[in-house]
């Protein structure tokens, strides 16, 4: 087995719909970082409970073509067997019949591709503490980039693009409470880890000047600086999926888009929320330097009040 020490994955954490997979995608272009859809392995003790438990996405906007939650793992195999990387640490993931732990399969992997960096994109990390903390037991140097996006923008395109359970209101507070679990688990997991090891990013910081964003996580990353990075939507990137008949795990409107879109940053100001923010979602705003205020949020959006309103 390789040493637990080195080499050591990159863990992106965040909420679902805080633009996770955008930012994926800009790394994925650098030479020296291999950024495979979300593996969706630090839940899990070992690959046989990953595959038993995942299966196909049923998010709203997933319908008709849905993705499967296990394809992370094996796209990015894919795409070493298409780089002509497949090592003895890839052969030994897909040769191991599900008895492999999800820990190993990190450090395998993250050999694999060395001396590139492996970043691990998968929203599912962030859902409870005890998986953060997983983490850690891979190896003494694994890094973590916190990505964090407006409670209002994550709330509002979750409405709209994942959940559909019981009408707007409810679909809401639900929204919410994902927000509010992830970033709270990642805060507190965070506090524990050296300083030099952790590295928090705004969505809308990203979107209004990625070049500078970019710069300081590639620096981050202990990487030279490639433009490559500024251009998401140049090249596969594997964001096409692991055949034609699904689409690659992730934002499923990310190739809607032609171009990094600065007016993104805003879209929090004409969200559609229909219940005020909690007191704890407001509280993790602030810590992020949201506007947050009742007086904001009113103005921002009118239409918004404390009791449900019709339509989602």
């Amino acid at each position: 087995m390789t040493s637990p020490k080195s080499p050591a994955p990159v863990f992106l954490l965040s909420s679902p719909r805080s633009g996770s997979t955008l930012l994926r995608v800009m790394l994925a272009g650098h030479p020296a970082i291999f950024s495979p859809p979300e593996l969706n392995l630090l839940p899990f003790r070992t690959l046989a409970e990953r595959d038993e438990s995942l299966g196909p996405c049923s998010a709203a906007a997933c319908r008709g073509n849905p993705c499967d939650e296990r394809d992370g793992l094996l796209q990015a195999l894919m795409e070493l067997e298409k780089q002509g990387a497949q090592t003895a640490g890839a052969k030994a993931i897909l040769s191991s019949g599900g008895n492999l732990s999800t820990l190993d399969a990190y450090r395998l992997l993250a050999q694999s591709v060395a001396p590139s960096v492996l970043i691990d994109k998968s929203p599912l990390n962030a859902g409870r503490l005890e998986w953060l903390q997983r983490a850690e037991e891979i190896s003494s140097d694994v890094r973590y980039l916190h990505l964090v996006r407006h409670p209002a923008a994550v709330i509002d395109s979750l409405c709209r693009n994942r959940l559909d359970i019981g009408g707007r209101p409810t679909a809401s507070l639900v929204a919410e409470l994902l927000w509010t679990r992830a970033n709270a688990n990642v805060l507190s997991f965070l506090e524990g880890v050296d300083g030099p090891r952790r590295f928090i990013v705004r969505y809308e910081d990203l979107v209004v000047d990625p070049r500078g964003v970019l710069r300081r996580i590639i620096d981050f990353l202990g990487l030279d600086f490639n433009d490559a990075v500024l251009h998401p939507y140049d090249g596969e990137r594997m964001t096409e999926g692991v055949d034609a008949g699904r689409p690659s795990l992730g934002d499923p409107l990310f190739r809607t888009h032609k171009e990094i879109e600065s007016n993104l940053a805003d879209s929090w100001r004409t969200a559609n929320l229909p219940f005020g923010l909690g007191e704890e979602a407001k509280r993790l705003a602030r810590r992020f330097s949201y506007q947050v205020t009742e007086e904001t949020m009113a103005a921002a959006n009118p239409s918004r009040k404390h009791t449900a309103i019709s339509g989602c």
